[in-house]
Formats: C-alpha cells, structure tokens, sequence
C-alpha cells in the first residue's frame, strides 16, 4: 500500500479488515467452522510469538554473560520462566 497507492500501510490493513468483516460473513457456509480455524489460527500464532520472543530474550541474558559461564541461577531463572509460561499459556487457553 505504501508504494502502490501512497497510502499508510496500518490504514490500508484496517479497511481491508473492515471490508472483510462487513462483506466477507455472507461467502461463509459454516460460520462455526470459521470461527474454530481462527481460534486455532490465533493459538498457532502465538505460539510462534512467544517462541521467538524467548530466543530475542534467550540472546539478550547470553549477550550479557561476556565471559560465557552459565551458573545455576541462571539456569533457575529460564527453567522458572519456562514454567511460569506455560502455566499462563494453560490458564489463558
């Protein structure tokens, strides 16, 4: 959208989602379905995000240990965050 028409691309992304909202729901034979592809969609999703946002948080705690020793803090402190995860992820799900 942004080479295209010169418009914003946010902007371009909300209409295109209005329009399917308000013109898309009359194409769709199970709507149920639709709704469970979504759901399941959303969950794969997420997991992706919190999967890569582990390895960002994984390279930031390594970049900080110049030395390159991993004690047993640390290794508390990312089995602790591991747990803690998941354990949201279980209530949120």
């Amino acid at each position: 959208a942004d080479f295209v028409a010169k418009t914003s691309g946010v902007i371009a992304t909300v209409v295109a989602g209005l329009l399917l909202k308000f013109l898309g729901r009359s194409s769709v034979n199970d709507i149920h379905l639709m709704d469970d592809f979504f759901v399941l969609t959303e969950h794969i999703l997420n997991t992706i995000l919190f999967s890569l946002g582990g390895l960002v948080w994984g390279g930031v705690v390594v970049e900080n240990h110049r030395d390159g020793i991993w004690r047993g803090r640390d290794w508390g402190y990312l089995i602790m965050l591991y747990i803690l995860l998941h354990v949201i992820r279980t209530l949120l799900f």
